[in-house]
């Protein structure tokens, strides 16, 4: 990928980011994702500080995983990311993560939408943002491409569990923070399955803002053997559901 049009940066898998098999966990590894994309929406001056003044900020919709292998401690991972498209209201960007070796170990693709700081509802994309795309966006890409279809429905609950959100859960946005929404969607899940299984592919799709203090269940569905289908559910409304795969 040109120099140009692509953002990287690298890290080293700190202790506060693994399990206890010294793999790095899905959260922290979102985080890393999300930091690299922040600092390329800096460089690009399309952060929440240049935002900020038309009363909209970018919030993730969307978010396909593919995991050959998670990252473990001290490793140091390369992170690639670029935006990839635009359509009406949607915007996608793309990440890379490759080992010291320089092989690739995973992929994503993510859907963003802006939202209305002051009203919460979706925002159309400027003009100058279009523009600012259009000189930014490939013919070609070569990385995961947006999923389009719908998740399957929920038929039966196997395991459900509780939560609350609390002041650390929040991002700047004042509603949970999105790797939080992967951290008690997966939490939904046996203890007993997380410490033992490793995950290969996440779809995930974020539907309403939770915000502080509020509670919400995780609801997950056993759909095949390695695969499950989990929901945040609060007062009969879906607020992110996700199908995650196993190894």
């Amino acid at each position: 990928m040109p120099s140009d049009l692509h953002h990287e940066e690298t890290y080293l898998v700190r202790a506060y980011e693994i399990d206890h098999q010294k793999r790095m966990t899905v959260p922290a590894l979102v985080r890393l994702m999300q930091e690299a994309a922040m600092q390329h929406v800096i460089k690009l001056k399309l952060s929440v500080w240049d935002l900020e003044p038309e009363q909209v900020a970018w919030v993730l919709m969307r978010m396909q995983l593919e995991v050959k292998r998670m990252p473990v401690l001290n490793e140091e991972l390369t992170i690639r990311t670029r935006p990839t498209g635009l359509e009406r209201i949607l915007t996608f960007r793309n990440f890379w993560i490759y080992d010291a070796a320089g092989e690739l170990i995973v992929e994503a693709v993510t859907h963003w939408v802006l939202m209305n700081t002051e009203t919460r509802r979706l925002s159309s994309i400027p003009d100058w943002i279009r523009e600012r795309f259009a000189q930014l966006i490939p013919e070609n890409v070569d990385g995961l491409l947006p999923h389009r279809d719908k998740f399957p429905s929920m038929d039966q609950v196997d395991y459900r569990t509780d939560f609350r959100v609390r002041w650390h859960d929040l991002d700047f946005n004042l509603h949970l923070n999105n790797t939080y929404y992967i951290l008690y969607l997966l939490e939904g899940l046996p203890a007993s399955w997380l410490s033992e299984r490793v995950l290969t592919g996440l779809d995930i799709q974020f539907k309403l803002e939770v915000r502080k203090e509020e509670r919400f269940d995780i609801e997950v569905q056993t759909l095949t053997n390695n695969r499950f289908l989990h929901r945040m559910v609060q007062e009969g409304k879906v607020l992110a559901e996700t199908v995650s795969a196993w190894v």
